[in-house]
């Protein structure tokens, strides 16, 4: 910084304040200062009296506001998929993801990286480029596999 190493505070001979001046300064004030503020007044202390509910009808007044709230998330759970159904929107949930990238076909078979891309570059495994990834439908590793089956059965 500013042309040589160090931190600027140490370098600094030609200001008015230098850090060892505002160093020594904050020293003595720590020292001169009273351990005993007197502007300073406790009013009282908190003490832990325990934990729960005060009487039997607060108790259950908690008890039965849960009971609703978990009733209402359990009707909502179930009306959701209707609400999608009526909107035309998928109400299953297909555990499959959508695409897989390389890597993952690579785990998926048991291959190495390098042999599932070679095995798309020869057309073997068919995938598209998505920007600068490849991207593999799980239908596709199907159709592969059921390739590779028909071949070693017509072998």
């Amino acid at each position: 910084m500013l042309g040589f190493g160090g931190h600027f505070l140490t370098k600094a001979c030609r200001y008015s304040v230098t850090f060892g001046l505002l160093h020594d300064t904050h020293a003595i004030y720590r020292r001169e200062e009273d351990d005993e503020p007197t502007d300073t007044i406790t009013v009282g202390t908190l003490t832990y009296i325990g934990s729960g509910w005060l009487t039997e009808g607060d108790a259950l007044l908690a008890n039965t506001a849960a009971r609703q709230r978990c009733e209402s998330r359990r009707i909502g759970r179930e009306e959701r998929p209707r609400s999608l159904a009526r909107r035309g929107r998928r109400t299953t949930h297909d555990p499959r993801p959508r695409w897989y990238s390389p890597a993952e076909v690579a785990a998926l078979l048991g291959f190495g990286i390098s042999k599932v891309k070679m095995k798309i570059a020869t057309g073997e495994l068919r995938s598209i480029k998505d920007g600068k990834y490849r991207r593999i439908r799980p239908e596709w590793i199907d159709d592969y596999v059921r390739d590779q089956v028909q071949r070693h059965e017509a072998a």
